[in-house]
Order: structure tokens, then sequence, then C-alpha cells
């Protein structure tokens, strides 16, 4: 066995390890590798590292056969050949795990197949067959290829061994993920949690979040880019309101609560505020109309509109009757008192307004004045068209007839039936007068229901 065949062996694992065949005997090899070939006392430390048993301190543990790596390492005799030496180099690329770390130590790099040395991860191999980091420039200062990006070194000059660093900047529409140039999705204010001011879209852009509203400021509460500070909110109680939802002053808005029956939300004719429900409306029309009423649901709405516009709560149905439907079919029977708008009572309840005299005639209208003169001819200034007994009944005659204008929607000549506001005896307030004529200009009787 000569030292110089297995120092020249040891030189090939050093610098060209792999497990493909050995370099020809024409390769010529630079001084440096020349100066890398082993000594025998490291050849032996080689060999003492990479046997089994591993059982030093730096050994992985594991145990390598002939079908493990291909060939038993090589200990004595022809085994220690170049070629050998050159197999188990090839064992460290193919089973890293089952060496231990002094041998891949020694070798300096994990050698592989390809005549090529495998540097660990974060590391590549230089022209020099050095490990260097993954991120540096090469001898020429050249780095590699990325899609969708430049990679340029951040050294102009050249240096051997390399000093510059790779620095990637992608294309528009692209980030850097893991050394590479992948596409971007751009986020937007709202999954970022933002409504104010301009944040990052995540792809190099720029997002516009809004403003906020005075006195609030774009990040016055703590959170940058969320509208907040400047502003404290009101409360149920101190807008005054027990119902409904409301503003807090601040862009938000207040649940103030629901109100408990008879009351309503607003019916006391204050928004946000429970009321009514204790009571029921009835006054006289303010406007006078003749008999073409639109039908039933004309009138019905002219009642809504005149209490809509004089702030009267909840909703309001005329006191007519047509031969098809009489008032007492279509009409709420409340089982509330039946008040004037200044709250003096008229009726007890439904009961009270249709079987006995009204305490009080209905004389006021829905902004608390006195009604209008009608121009009922001979039946006098205080008609109002009803066609209804004091019972909710629809009034007819002995013969049959109806006088509801053809059911409110002539004002020519047609049997009409009305009543007087100045009377509060039954029946006089809703029959007292019956006529011809269904151009009379008359007011109504208005229900709250």
């Amino acid at each position: 066995m000569k030292t110089s065949v297995s120092a020249f062996a040891l030189a090939f694992i050093v610098v060209g390890c792999g497990s493909g065949a050995p370099p020809g005997e024409n390769d010529v090899f630079n001084t440096q590798r020349s100066n890398e070939a082993a000594s025998n006392g490291q050849r032996q430390a080689v060999l003492d590292a990479c046997k089994p048993p591993f059982t030093g301190a730096n050994g992985t543990g594991g145990k390598l056969t002939r079908a493990f790596c291909g060939v038993a390492l090589p200990t004595s005799g022809a085994d220690r050949t170049p070629q050998r030496w050159w197999d188990a180099a090839g064992c460290i690329a193919d089973h890293p795990t089952a060496f231990s770390k002094s041998c891949k130590q020694l070798f300096k790099a994990t050698c592989g197949n390809g005549d090529n040395c495998i540097c660990d991860t974060g590391y590549k191999l230089d022209e020099d067959d050095t490990c260097i980091p993954e991120n540096s420039c090469d001898n020429d200062n050249d780095c590699k290829t990325v899609a969708n990006g430049k990679n340029k070194c951040s050294n102009t000059v050249e240096h051997d061994p390399p000093q510059g660093q790779c620095v990637i900047t992608c294309n528009g529409g692209f980030v850097l993920s893991n050394g590479a140039c992948v596409r971007c999705t751009p986020t937007t204010c709202a999954a970022q949690g933002k409504n104010c001011g301009s944040i990052s879209n995540g792809c190099g852009g720029t997002l516009s979040c809004g403003t906020c509203i005075t006195p609030q400021t774009c990040g016055g509460g703590g959170t940058a880019n969320v509208c907040g500070g400047g502003c404290t909110p009101t409360t149920c109680a101190a807008a005054g309101a027990n119902c409904g939802s409301v503003s807090n002053g601040c862009g938000g808005t207040l649940s103030c609560g629901t109100c408990t029956a008879p009351q309503t939300c607003g019916g006391g004719g204050t928004a946000n505020v429970c009321g009514g429900g204790t009571t029921k409306f009835i006054f006289v029309t303010s406007a006078i109309y003749s008999g073409n009423l639109g039908g039933l649901s004309g009138a019905d709405a002219k009642c809504q509109a005149l209490a809509t516009n004089a702030s009267l709560p909840g909703t309001y149905k005329a006191w007519l009757s047509t031969s098809a439907t009489s008032a007492g079919s279509r009409l709420t029977h409340s089982t509330l008192p039946y008040v004037l708008v200044n709250g003096t009572p008229v009726a007890a309840n439904w009961t009270g307004l249709t079987s006995a005299p009204l305490l009080h005639t209905i004389d006021m209208t829905e902004l608390g004045g006195s009604p209008p003169s009608s121009t009922g001819g001979a039946c006098g200034t205080g008609m109002v068209y009803t066609d209804t007994n004091p019972d909710g009944s629809a009034n007819s005659d002995s013969a049959g007839n109806f006088g509801d204008c053809n059911g409110w929607t002539t004002s020519l000549s047609a049997a009409s039936e009305m009543g007087d506001y100045n009377e509060s005896n039954s029946p006089y307030w809703t029959a007292s007068c019956a006529s011809d004529i269904c151009s009379y200009q008359t007011p109504l009787y208005c229900l709250q229901q």
C-alpha cells in the first residue's frame, strides 16, 4: 500500500466528490486542490469518522453494509483504490443522515451524483467548489435568473471570493416569497379593517379607505386608519328616547328599546318616545269635500294625510259606510277612550261611541281648531258625510236606498246621508239629514285605529 495512492484518492473526495467515475489520469488539478490531499493521519481520521459503528460524541448511529452503500467502506488491501473512495463519498450524498457529523465536516460539503458537491440548505457551490450563502453573487457578480423579476448583485466590483449579495426586485403585481416572485392578489380596506386614510394593497399599490366624519379623525381612537376619537357618543337617556333607533352622534346607532302595548313608539306625538295607546283620537277634518271622495280608500287617505300633517300618531280612517261595507265592519273597535286632540273625552270606547249619546260633540279639527262650515243647503252648515247609523251599520231608507253618493265616487245628483258635528245625541251626530245632492262640500269624521 502506497501513501501517494491513498492520499490521491482522498483528494478526489475533498474537492470533486461524487458517486460517478473518478477523474481520468490526464485531468490536471490546481495547486490548491493538490495541497488538499490528505496525510495518512487525515485519511485515517476520515475512515474513523465514517465507518460503523458510530459511537463517538458526534456520531448519528446506524450501520453501513455493502447492500446499503454499494461497497463496504475501504479499510485495507485492494479496497483502498480511488474507485472505492469515490463510492464511499457517494454514500454521504445518498444517505447523509447515516454518516457522522465529523465525517461531513471533514468533507466540508455533502457530495452527490453528477460529480458535483451538494451544499447544505441555504448555501450554494461557487466556481471554486466552495459552499457560500445562497444569496451571494458569484465571482463575476452574477445572480441566478428569477422569473417575474430581476436579481442583481449589490457589489459592482468583481471579487474572488465573491462579496456581494443578490437582491431580488419583483415586477409589478408580484411579491417576493421564499426567493421567488409570485403573483400578488391586492387586499381591500374592508379586509384589513380600515375605513380611512391610505394603506398598502400588499402588491406595491395604495388603497384609499375614505375619510372620517367630524369630530372623529383617522386613527383618533388609537388604531391606525380607523376613524375614532374626537367624539363622545350620546345615550338614549341623554337623547330623551326610550324606543326605536337614534343616532349616537358619532356615526353610529343606538337601539333604545320597545314600548309596552298599547303604547307605540312615537304614539304620543314625540319621535322615539313611547306614547299614545291610552286613548284614541277622533276629529272632524279641517278640509271639506264633495261626495266624490275616491271611495272609502280615498276618504281614509284624506284622514291619514291630515293627521300626519298635524303630527298625530297612529293610523286613521274615515267614519263612512257604503252599501257594500259598513263603518262598523271596517274600523277598529277600540277598548280605549275616544278623545278630541286636546284630550276632551268623546266616548269611553267603541261601545260608548256606537250605543249611547256622545260625551262631547266631535267639533274639533286635527289641528285643534273649530271645524269648517259645510255647504249643506237646507241640512245646515254642520253637516258631515257619513251614510252610517249610530251603531256603525250602513244607513239606508225604507226602500233600501243607501246615501253613499254611489260608493263615495260622485259629486252629481245621488243620495247622501249626513251627520251634524254640532250634535252629541244619537242618532243626529251621525245620521241627521238625507239629501239627493252629492255636490255639497262637507268635512269628514276621522278615527284613530
